[in-house]
């Protein structure tokens, strides 16, 4: 049971580290976005709005990449209690921290863009992109 435990463990700061990554590319996608739109905005262009928007996009399908991976990790945790509690143990899957098979596929990464932490927060700055570039 401590392996099973250590193992839970390492899984559970993978999913954190993932998650934090997370957190920092919207951070990276905001700041970086404000920035091209005030560029815009003082110097009357709006093509600065068009690179915002593909490093939008760029910031997007790497979040999604993430959160795809963050989910599979946690399925495979969840895989892992799950067949330890049915006596089913491999006892190499406690020494090895691996994701669950398919969770970073173009489908995985796609149910991920679908995730409203992920979908929600970049159509809004989307959206504001949209209507920033009426404004200009």
């Amino acid at each position: 049971m401590e392996c099973l435990g250590q193992q839970v463990d390492r899984y559970t700061a993978t999913i954190g580290r993932l998650a934090d990554s997370s957190l920092k590319i919207k951070a990276l996608a905001a700041t970086a976005v404000a920035v091209l739109v005030t560029i815009a905005v003082e110097q009357e262009e709006a093509s600065s709005l068009l690179v915002a928007l593909v490093l939008l996009i760029g910031f997007a399908t790497l979040d999604a990449y993430y959160l795809s991976l963050e989910r599979g990790f946690r399925d495979a945790s969840e895989d892992l209690v799950l067949s330890v509690a049915r006596g089913n143990v491999n006892w190499v899957s406690m020494f090895n921290v691996e994701r669950a098979a398919g969770s970073s596929g173009l489908r995985a990464v796609a149910s991920a863009f679908a995730s409203p932490a992920t979908a929600v927060f970049y159509m809004v700055i989307g959206l504001l992109l949209v209507l920033g570039s009426l404004l200009v």
